[in-house]
């Protein structure tokens, strides 16, 4: 027998009844934007630490994985990136390092 809609017509084989729905007795969330702009939300942010911390860790854990030296080369680098820059610039600039 075909589905019959509220004024009696025929809503073909394939209406589904409000009680076939298995979302029925759900309850609906809701999610709506707050006024106004608000930058960052610390509240909202200290309840989420432990996911924040994950989600950092498993970035530098990815992006590092591959080096020999691991997360130390996030230190490293920009201390060697000031040497050479240090070393190259007193070069050209033919400063010996006194007082400017």
């Amino acid at each position: 027998m075909a589905a019959v809609n509220e004024r009696g017509g025929d809503m073909g084989g394939e209406a589904a009844l409000a009680t076939d729905d298995p979302a029925a007795g759900l309850p609906v969330t809701v999610i709506e934007p707050r006024a106004g702009w608000q930058v960052l939300n610390l509240r909202e942010l200290w309840r989420a630490r432990e996911l924040l911390l994950f989600l950092i860790w498993r970035d530098v854990k990815i992006r590092y994985k591959q080096t020999a030296i691991g997360a130390a080369w996030a230190v490293l680098q920009p201390l060697l990136y000031m040497a050479v820059l240090t070393f190259a610039l007193g070069r050209v600039a033919g400063t010996a390092g006194g007082p400017v």
